[in-house]
């Protein structure tokens, strides 16, 4: 039986490696496999009933139903989460193994966004079909497939991309640098990085480190690793993290990015805890911040961040927050204070809220998601890291004057539609 112990991110998966702490943890976790040779619709939705009754963060509000009723465990679960769960879900093993062991996906290579409701592509992966087709950051997508974007549901901008296998294709027809192009992109397999960029900035006599960081993945730690002793080797005295898109992913980076950024002085101190429903107390633990090579001992850390910036990426906030200067600049984040360790069935994963996170001053519980410091739209007309792009900038800002641009110029900030993803996308965030 595969057994996975992860707090997953935009559903934060619980993964027990890192500190030494946790190591005697791991036996607690053990789920149970489906016993089953033929793996009916009827004993997959036993089977989903009877973890959910044992497992779920709020069984207690579970209805009385019959689960052989339902045409499959997708449409049950759909039934069975409490109404602040918007995130338990199924999903296809094999997808998920590849997206947090290899940080990689079947796709096109690109995210996207609204802005002023019109469709953008927001990010381009490197060595990616998008990113060959010369596909950027500010592209709009006027047509997917000749079909209008503007006359197309979010469902239907969803599906329009087609199923995810390598060969798939898809034409869109784009305005870039006001100039129309039709192009067909195929689908392969893409290994999106975490570190997407790090930039030395410069102002009011600061030497900052920008960090754009996108996922917490397996590679994740390598990668950040790398980028802090990059930011050392700059002596920088201020960091801004930018986790606009980021989902989240393993709480174990989570845990590694917080030692990083916090630094030595305050290693075995408590960083976050988890708590389970009160039939599984006993799996109650503590992460601590690590003693790691390049940590940097920041005092006053910004953060990028949207309704993207997802469970993971929350974690890291709210677990800094009671130790150092911590402020947010952009718009509200998701509101995910809870996570997963789930189970395998028949090639599918479980992934229901078994879970609360705090920081080591009992809070949690930020289910409208946590409001920014100063608010700001995301700028797609710039580039990451780009000093007048607008998020960054009003972090700049900040740290210089101590007050927000919009308290200084009248700017307002204005919430833009968000574009709705579903199934594996939702997972990824990406297409």
């Amino acid at each position: 039986m595969h057994k996975i112990y992860r707090l997953f991110g935009i559903f934060i998966f619980l993964f027990l490696v890192n500190s030494c702490k946790l190591t005697t943890i791991k036996q607690k976790y053990n789920t149970s496999n489906i016993q089953t040779g033929s793996c009916s619709i009827k004993e997959q939705n036993q089977y989903v009933y009877n973890y959910m009754k044992d497992r779920y963060y709020w069984y207690k509000y579970l209805p009385n139903i019959d689960p052989s009723s339902y045409s499959s465990p997708y449409a049950l679960l759909d039934d069975l989460r409490y109404e602040l769960d918007k995130w338990s879900f199924i999903i296809n093993k094999e997808v998920l193994d590849n997206y947090f062991n290899n940080g990689s996906y079947i796709g096109y290579g690109f995210k996207l966004q609204f802005f002023n409701d019109k469709l953008y592509i927001s990010e381009v992966f490197p060595n990616s079909p998008a990113n060959r087709a010369n596909l950027t950051r500010g592209t709009q997508i006027l047509q997917i497939n000749g079909q209008d974007v503007s006359s197309m549901t979010q469902a239907q901008i969803n599906d329009a991309f087609g199923e995810d296998k390598i060969g798939v294709t898809t034409t869109l027809y784009v305005n870039q640098n006001n100039q129309g192009r039709s192009l067909t992109l195929s689908k392969e397999e893409i290994f999106a990085p975490s570190v997407v960029k790090k930039v030395i900035l410069h102002e009011n006599n600061e030497t900052i480190g920008y960090l754009l960081f996108d996922k917490f993945v397996q590679p994740s730690n390598n990668e950040l690793d790398s980028a802090f002793a990059y930011f050392k080797e700059h002596n920088i005295t201020k960091l801004i993290v930018d986790l606009r898109y980021n989902s989240g992913g393993l709480l174990s980076v989570a845990q590694h990015l917080s030692s990083l950024i916090i630094g030595k002085e305050y290693k075995d101190l408590p960083a976050f805890s988890l708590y389970f429903n009160d039939k599984h107390n006993n799996l109650n633990s503590t992460y601590y911040f690590l003693d790691l090579r390049n940590a940097l001992h920041i005092s006053e850390v910004y953060f990028l961040v949207t309704h993207q910036t997802c469970s993971a990426s929350e974690a890291v906030i709210n677990a800094l927050n009671p130790y150092i200067d911590v402020r947010t600049f952009g718009s509200k984040t998701c509101g995910k204070p809870v996570g997963m360790v789930g189970a395998t069935f028949c090639n599918k994963y479980l992934m229901p809220i078994e879970f609360k996170i705090v920081n080591s001053a009992n809070r949690g519980d930020y289910f409208g998601g946590m409001n920014p410091t100063c608010q700001a739209n995301d700028d797609i007309t710039h580039d990451f890291g780009d000093k007048n792009e607008t998020m960054l900038s009003s972090a700049l800002y900040y740290l210089k004057h101590k007050i927000c641009p919009s308290q200084a110029n009248g700017k307002m900030y204005a919430p833009k539609k968000e574009l709705k993803l579903y199934g594996a996308k939702a997972i990824i965030g990406a297409f």
